[in-house]
């Protein structure tokens, strides 16, 4: 998703950061390092239920969480399964706006001023799966664990 979107997963997003950079320009990519951030958060903690923190233990619980919840700021992810299974086919389709990013304060506006700024990104279709990418057969990961 983009900055700015206005979704219930995207308020844990916007108060951390505000508190922590409210003088720094909006960016979509807050958003992947807060989700690559939750993941890698979720796989810990279950590798500490586990009991096992070693580097096979958070390749194990990573490999074993079914769902790791992204609260709509991007498609839920799995690493649990087969390449098939858990490869990521949905996508969002952004139009740049650029009398909304302008309007919002242009280069100059920062995430901490009234309504978060904007990256100038709008929502055209939200997540969807094309029927290509839902019959594409994915025989091999792109990477392992």
């Amino acid at each position: 998703m983009t900055w700015g979107t206005d979704i219930p997963g995207m308020q844990p997003v916007y108060d951390a950061m505000i508190a922590a950079r409210p003088d720094k320009r909006p960016s979509d990519a807050f958003l992947v390092g807060w989700n690559e951030a939750k993941s890698m958060h979720q796989i810990l903690e279950l590798a500490l239920e586990n009991g096992d923190l070693t580097r096979q233990g958070v390749i194990d619980a990573a490999l074993s969480i079914p769902v790791i919840e992204l609260d709509g700021t991007a498609p839920n992810q799995t690493y649990a399964g087969t390449p098939n299974e858990y490869v990521v086919r949905e996508s969002v389709v952004l139009k740049p706006n650029a009398e909304l990013y302008t309007a919002a304060g242009g280069a100059e506006q920062t995430i901490g001023q009234e309504g978060g700024g904007t990256t100038g990104s709008e929502v055209v279709k939200d997540f969807f799966v094309s029927d290509a990418a839902a019959d594409f057969e994915f025989s091999a990961p792109c990477y392992e664990l």
